[in-house]
């Protein structure tokens, strides 16, 4: 309000009768009634004119000039026109792209895209229909009045649902003369353009690449990759990463500790942590799975996960899964009798590399951050029967943790609340750990 960039309505800083006004010059530039609104805001100016107000009249003299300067940008269509969307599309076997012209008063007003994936059995006419839902569902009111050169699946439903967004009548229709022939073909290029540039550029054309050469039914959008850290069988952790649409999504970030596994049993802790891991994510299933390691750490995850189909845990989907090994950088599958080779400098395989190095990096880090805990903590509490009276005990009696190492069971009976069994159980424990 202080920089003059809003009336400031809700701490009544203006009328209901100004705001109003204001309004209804919204109103007039979001409908492409432009010569209406710029003869009001005329009339505006010269009554400030009049009044020998010239400060607001120059306001309002600024504003007609930027109308006018966003007028010289929108190309007149047909003014019989009025106002209709016309909506292009291309289509590959996988995707769609959509391409819609706002026509608004005659005025091409703006445009604007949508991308739809995995329409790879899905009917022309259906996926014309999910498009005009989906679409007009959230903030875009429809105009009376879309242009397209196929009918969609349950036209009157749609029709229907696009009335009632708009509170008025809707209606969807093929183009029936050749200027409205000339924009639906003006849309369809333009699709088939937006389609090739995104193919061209950006995480479409990874996700593109991964496809082809994972030789997948579906673009896959989103990634999941599982790792686990241990050092020899030391404070053994599990992680998953989720990569979703061009980001890591760290909030679908998960990692625990193995509870079952003692010892150096790198298949057995991964058993462990892709089965709580698989049980964990639920509906947050990847598009790709991935597992750190190669043929044999791909087979354990394709074994837990039919284990747990039969045990009747139903996946929200299945994903694709791969096993990502090292030295050199290559891809199992178990579509695939040969691994794929990934250590060139193919974007696809950057990706897939930096994905698998992250699940490291992150089980890495909680493996680390357990270890410093580890060190921090008194080998006293690890042994069952000492608590923390008798621990302050000893190190009171002995002041360091070697001096208890070095003592003798008769010493440590000394101690109130030892017995010569208690003493030699402590003392093996001590000792064996060393």
């Amino acid at each position: 309000y202080q920089m003059g960039r809003c009336p400031a309505p809700c701490a009544d800083k203006v009328s209901h009768e100004d705001y109003m006004k204001i309004v209804e010059e919204v109103r007039l530039f979001l409908s492409g009634k432009m010569s209406e609104l710029i003869e009001y805001l005329e009339r505006k100016m010269n009554y400030y004119a009049d009044l020998l107000d010239f400060e607001q009249a120059a306001l309002v003299r600024d504003k007609i000039r930027a109308i006018e300067k966003s007028t010289s940008r929108q190309k007149v269509v047909a003014p019989e026109f009025g106002d209709m969307d016309v909506i292009g599309y291309y289509k590959n076997k996988y995707e769609v792209n959509f391409k819609v012209f706002f026509i608004r008063n005659g005025f091409m007003t703006g445009s604007k895209d949508l991308f739809f994936k995995n329409v790879i059995s899905v009917e022309k006419a259906e996926y014309l229909r999910d498009f005009l839902v989906q679409f007009y569902s959230k903030e875009i009111v429809p105009p009376p009045k879309i242009l397209i050169d196929y009918l969609p699946n349950e036209l009157h439903l749609t029709e229907k649902f696009l009335s009632e967004k708009r509170k008025g009548d809707v209606f969807i229709n093929m183009p029936a003369s050749d200027m409205e022939n000339d924009l639906i073909k003006m849309a369809n290029e333009n699709a088939y353009i937006m389609y090739n540039y995104r193919m061209r550029t950006g995480i479409d054309k990874v996700l593109y690449d991964i496809r082809e050469r994972l030789s997948m039914q579906t673009l896959p959008k989103s990634i999941g990759a599982i790792d686990v850290s241990n050092l020899s069988g030391s404070e053994a952790v599990g992680s998953f990463i989720y990569w979703d649409d061009g980001e890591f999504a760290k909030d679908k970030y998960k990692r625990l500790r193995v509870k079952s596994v003692e010892g150096i049993d790198d298949y057995s802790m991964i058993k462990e942590v892709v089965e709580r891991i698989l049980v964990k994510i639920g509906e947050d299933m990847p598009d790709i799975l991935m597992i750190d390691g190669g043929i044999g750490h791909l087979q354990i995850v394709n074994n837990v996960m039919n284990r747990l189909k039969e045990q009747g845990f139903s996946f929200h989907k299945e994903p694709f899964l791969i096993a990502i090994a090292k030295k050199p950088d290559r891809i199992f599958s178990l579509s695939h009798e040969t691994p794929l080779n990934i250590s060139d400098s193919e974007p696809s395989s950057l990706l897939l590399r930096r994905i698998r190095d992250e699940a490291h990096r992150f089980a890495l880090s909680y493996h680390r951050n357990l270890r410093k805990k580890s060190v921090l903590i008194s080998p006293l509490e690890k042994i069952k029967g000492i608590g923390k009276k008798r621990r302050l005990q000893l190190l009171k009696a002995f002041s360091s943790i070697d001096a208890i190492k070095n003592s003798t069971v008769d010493e440590i009976c000394k101690i109130k609340g030892f017995n010569k069994n208690l003493a030699e159980y402590l003392l093996n424990e001590l000792r064996r750990g060393r």
